[in-house]
This record gives C-alpha cells, sequence and structure tokens, in this order.
C-alpha cells in the first residue's frame, strides 16, 4: 500500500535473506541515512549465515541489529524495534551486542513499548532510537 501511494508502480523486489550478505563487503555506496525497522522475533538463523556477525547467537532479531548497524552512514538514524530482553538479558550475545551499540552508536532513547502493541509477537518490546558516531566511542575512551 505505502508504495501505491508513492507512486511505485512496479517496484524491484529481490527475495532474499538479508542476513546471508556478507557485511565486510558493504561499501559507503550501499549505507542509509535513515533506517526504520522491525525485524522478525524468535527466528533462528543458520551457522553460515551466524559467521557473518563477531555476536554469536541464532537469534534473528539480535543479528539483524549488528546489520542495521553496519548499514548505517556515519551520523545516519535508526529506530529499531526489538524484545525488551535485550536490555537486561546477560548472556554473552547480548551484552556483546549492547556493547556494539553503545560503542559505535549514539543511543539516545528507548521506547518501552506495552505488551500487545505489536500483535502476534507475544513479548514486550522497545524500540531503540540511534545515531551512527563519526567514530568508535569505546576507542575514543582509551
Amino acid at each position: 500500500m505505502n508504495m501505491i501511494l508513492h507512486g511505485i508502480d512496479a517496484p524491484n523486489i529481490i527475495h532474499t535473506n538479508t542476513l546471508t550478505e556478507n557485511l565486510s563487503d558493504v561499501q559507503d555506496k550501499d549505507r542509509f541515512d535513515v533506517i526504520l525497522a522491525n525485524p522478525p522475533f524468535g527466528g533462528n538463523e543458520r551457522k553460515e549465515v551466524q559467521n557473518n556477525f563477531n555476536i554469536k547467537t541464532g537469534e534473528t532479531a539480535f543479528l539483524f541489529l549488528p546489520h542495521f548497524i553496519k548499514m548505517l552512514k556515519v551520523g545516519g538514524r535508526a529506530a529499531v524495534v526489538i524484545k525488551n530482553t535485550f536490555l537486561s538479558n546477560s548472556d554473552n550475545a547480548s551484552r556483546a551486542l549492547r556493547q556494539e551499540l553503545l560503542s559505535s552508536c549514539n543511543l539516545h532513547t528507548i521506547l518501552d513499548c506495552p505488551g500487545g502493541t505489536f500483535i502476534g509477537v507475544g513479548v514486550k518490546t522497545v524500540v531503540l532510537f540511534f545515531e551512527k558516531a563519526p567514530f568508535d566511542f569505546a576507542q575514543s575512551a582509551v
């Protein structure tokens, strides 16, 4: 419906798994100024897909976050829906993902959504609002 409203009569839709893209191949021309996303929850990616990421998890929603960070231009803005357990999980993947987000981006707002905001999801969610920093915060603190 959105494409019709914007006059896109013949969209170029490619059916693929975005997470299979090799992130090391991403160049500046491939990056975006704005990313608004609600990645799928509860999926589990194959090992060969997981190998594209530094964060070791099969959780689809958790793999999309570093993908979005990589796809943002420096100074680019993002709003990403993710399970609220991302904020408090103590597993290695969640900790590494939070570290990556905080070291490479300016996370300025976390919107805590009430249960049932996204029908069919079955989990509470938050929306993370961030900008990609022009430098690595972790390196600048040294």
